[in-house]
């Protein structure tokens, strides 16, 4: 599962159907959809959905459930008490009865997954009454698995006993709970037909399991497609059958460009390596919200996409400069010259501190570090305000970073501004890194304020007001990325760097 997971994470350009938009989901905000069932099939039906998970191993991420209290069907992901996070698939009726499957397949990167879940309670044999599909590939291996008994009428499907529900877990009589932590795109349920993943899905040339348009299946009374491509109406069926969610706690603001088909950078929690302190720092909104803890020390994170060559475009929010913030961001070199990483060894305190495998911008000075903790002044904290936008350029071909304030790029040779990032092999005003097999953007976050906003061009909660793309169209920037720089995405990757 795993090698199945690092291919999908490094995702592929589909030669014919692309998937816009997603619906970012955050647990501490309490954001989920539900909506009342219709009387259907509750023998026979399949769920299909796509998921980036960004806070591996933190409680349940609800795919879908179907009923109220502890008796619902419902498909999730959960961790065990080592951490892994398996696939789990609950069927159940209206008795107390409970039939629960766990994978042994384990879930440890971010990336996009895609789960099919054939249900046909029907068939007189049992292992055919449930399958279960990851990436494509059929789950044979089970931790633990109870399957239904023939004719089993689940939860799903049916009027009278509880709604179903996307990342949110049915507790006592009416109250729900937010469990989700990332994003969903291609949210799909079939009433009446127990399909296998090729209607949903197909394999492409390099081997990754891409989408398939699944607009023209039936999807039967009680079916839903939700592409999530209308931000004023996130909740919207496609399937013909205007089986609409209700949103709770969302917003237009909640919709992302991350797809299944195009997969942006984020910082997850695994990735916030603690330095000092024990493990209290956070990612949140999409693993685009950095937010340290309160307990002292400085910990650094790197996003999950990185690239070896090309150039890249990222930036970074001043969320509140009167409180002495306490953010570095920038660029680091996460794998050294023999592909192996190097954060544990060069990267055991901030951003820029050791042995020149980073650069930092810090918000509360404007400073930048560079080569073991060196501080290049001239960028007076002045030139900052809270809501300022700090963006990166990495120059992998040419191995420079280069930072702006709103747009204006600073210099490393003494003025305030007049960097250039569009310089090339000169580096006007640019700080240069070192050579290395990848480069990956970064922030770093010390007690007790620290919190940043990271905008990889997937996904952010900072207001944008111009929305601009890069030159292929891809990514959602305050400004622009000069000439010659793209958002790091895995469209971009596959013909810019990788």
């Amino acid at each position: 599962m795993e090698t199945l997971q690092r291919t999908a994470n490094r995702g592929s350009v589909p030669t014919g159907f692309t998937v816009d938009n997603s619906l970012k989901l955050e647990r501490d905000n309490s954001e989920y959809l539900n909506r009342s069932q219709d009387s259907g099939n509750r023998r026979t039906w399949t769920f299909s959905g796509w998921w980036k998970e960004t806070a591996v191993s933190v409680n349940s991420f609800i795919l879908i459930t179907y009923g109220v209290n502890n008796q619902a069907t419902r498909i999730f992901i959960s961790s065990d008490n080592t951490g892994d996070e398996h696939l789990y698939i609950d069927l159940c009726d209206t008795g107390s009865t409970l039939y629960r499957s766990i994978s042994n397949a384990v879930f440890r990167d971010v990336g996009w997954n895609h789960v099919v879940v054939s249900v046909d309670t029907t068939q007189g044999t049992a292992a055919n009454r449930m399958k279960a599909y990851i990436n494509g590939v059929e789950v044979t291996s089970w931790e633990s698995q109870s399957l239904p008994t023939q004719n089993l009428d689940t939860l799903a499907n049916v009027t009278g006993y509880g709604d179903i529900g996307i990342a949110t877990y049915p507790w006592a009589g009416s109250s729900y709970d937010g469990c989700g932590e990332g994003y969903i795109c291609e949210h799909i349920h079939i009433d009446g037909l127990a399909l296998t993943p090729t209607s949903f899905g197909e394999f492409d040339d390099d081997g990754v399991w891409i989408p398939k348009d699944p607009s023209s299946l039936t999807f039967g009374t009680n079916g839903h497609y939700l592409k999530f491509d209308d931000s004023s109406s996130l909740g919207a069926d496609s399937s013909g059958n205007s089986n609409n969610f209700t949103l709770n706690n969302i917003t237009s603001v909640d919709q992302a460009i991350d797809t299944c088909t195009n997969t942006y950078p984020v910082i997850m929690r695994d990735h916030l390596f603690h330095l000092t302190g024990g493990d209290n720092t956070t990612s949140r909104e999409g693993g685009t919200l950095a937010k340290h803890g309160d307990q002292t020390g400085w910990n650094l994170a790197f996003t999950t996409l990185g690239a070896r060559s090309g150039k890249w475009y990222a930036e970074y929010e001043v969320v509140d400069l009167s409180s002495k913030p306490n953010v570095i961001v920038g660029v680091m070199q996460t794998r050294d010259a023999d592909g192996g990483y190097v954060f544990a060894q060069q990267h055991n305190g901030y951003l820029g501190e050791k042995d020149g495998t980073g650069v930092g911008f810090y918000f509360d000075s404007a400073d930048v570090f560079v080569n073991n903790g060196t501080a290049i002044t001239g960028h007076t904290r002045n030139n900052l305000s809270s809501g300022d936008i700090v963006g990166v350029a990495v120059d992998l071909d040419n191995l420079y970073a280069y930072f702006s304030i709103n747009n204006q790029w600073v210099s490393a040779v003494g003025n305030a501004f007049g960097g250039d990032p569009t310089s090339g092999s000169s580096g006007t005003g640019g700080y240069a890194l070192n050579s290395g097999t990848e480069h990956a953007f970064a922030v770093s976050l010390y007690n007790p304020n620290g919190t940043c906003n990271c905008n990889f061009g997937g996904y952010t909660v900072t207001s944008i007001s111009s929305a601009a793309t890069d030159v292929n169209g891809f990514g959602r920037f305050e400004y622009a990325p000069p000439t010659g720089y793209l958002a790091l995405c895995t469209q971009n990757l596959k013909d810019n760097g990788g």
